[in-house]
């Protein structure tokens, strides 16, 4: 099994890109040349060296900076013919962790606990869920009753598949995991889709996560946690993912009471997100001048005051 792990699809400046390289196929230390790839024309724009252990497991730290990163790009790490899930340079990363991480920490760190898995070939077992968190400290796989060891009897792939080297027949494997329910992609087209709804709002704007004002982040976020709890209603009523909610019932009243907060909180969220001075004047129907010098009937003369402001051109004369 050969894989490569990214710690999050969005990252903003300042963090870092944990890429974390696995192949089960590796029993010595190995260095393995990792690129930072643009996913329109595939430019390296970076280039670094995984040190793998003798189990074929190794991670690098890419700082992001601007000198090599560009805002609202996306990017893809290579090592060989091996290629990364895509990620993204945003401001989205901030709402994400300022935000969603914790109005909806309840479903990104979810247990599973003895799940028996089913052998699809080639000595992987597949699993109902994907989106594990990324750390055998919260992985347990067993072989009957017998515990096995990450990275030597078993390799997952962070995706809902493990990777037996030394697979038999006739044994059940068991697996106790924690895992997300949504991924960062998931949350990015939740705030995709409500900056999409602010920027409709009279009056019409053209914001993008890049140019909109910090006065829009409260709205973005409120919304994108009432789509995820319609997207969590949904699944219920469709029996999805049931094996994580054992008392439906009252999950689903509870959702329901958070949607009803979370909507009332969005709308006026969106009135002061969306206020007067997005508006842009079209006229002027009247108006006071201060003149440096007072006027009587015998100096009297005619001034002409002009102002510029967008297309506005306003003239009087007194």
């Amino acid at each position: 099994m050969e894989t490569i792990l990214l710690n999050h699809t969005y990252y903003n400046f300042g963090e870092n890109i944990t890429v974390t390289y696995i192949n089960s196929a590796i029993s010595i230390i190995t260095n393995k040349t990792v690129t930072i790839q643009r996913y329109t024309d595939s430019a390296i724009i970076y280039t670094g060296t995984i040190v793998t252990d003798a189990h074929g497991v190794g991670s690098l730290e890419i700082p992001v900076t601007s000198g090599v990163f560009a805002a609202g790009t996306t990017y893809k790490a290579v090592v060989g013919a091996l290629t990364s899930s895509l990620f993204q340079i945003s401001y989205i990363a901030n709402l994400i962790a300022g935000g969603l991480d914790s109005l909806l920490a309840g479903f990104i760190n979810i247990p599973m606990y003895a799940e028996v898995g089913n052998y699809v070939g080639d000595n992987y077992y597949q699993f109902t869920f994907d989106e594990w968190l990324a750390d055998t400290d919260h992985i347990q796989i067993r072989k009957n009753n017998a515990d096995l060891t990450a990275y030597s009897d078993y390799y997952p792939d962070y995706k809902g598949k493990v990777y037996i080297p030394s697979y038999e027949s006739g044994y059940e494997y068991l697996a106790s995991y924690r895992f997300r329910l949504f991924s960062e992609s998931d949350w990015g087209d939740f705030l995709q889709l409500a900056l999409d709804e602010i920027n409709a709002c009279s009056p019409v704007t053209t914001f993008d996560f890049i140019s909109a004002p910090i006065s829009f982040d409260p709205f973005l976020t409120m919304r994108s946690y009432i789509f995820t709890l319609q997207r969590i209603l949904l699944d219920i009523e469709f029996w999805n993912n049931k094996l994580i909610f054992p008392e439906v019932s009252g999950l689903r009243g509870s959702l329901n009471t958070l949607l009803i907060q979370a909507l009332a909180d969005a709308k006026e969220m969106k009135k002061e997100a969306k206020n007067r001075r997005f508006l842009i004047p079209k006229g002027v129907t009247s108006f006071r001048i201060a003149l440096p010098y007072q006027l009587s009937a015998t100096n009297m003369k005619s001034y002409t005051v002009s102002a510029i402001m967008g297309d506005i051109q306003t003239q009087g004369t007194v």
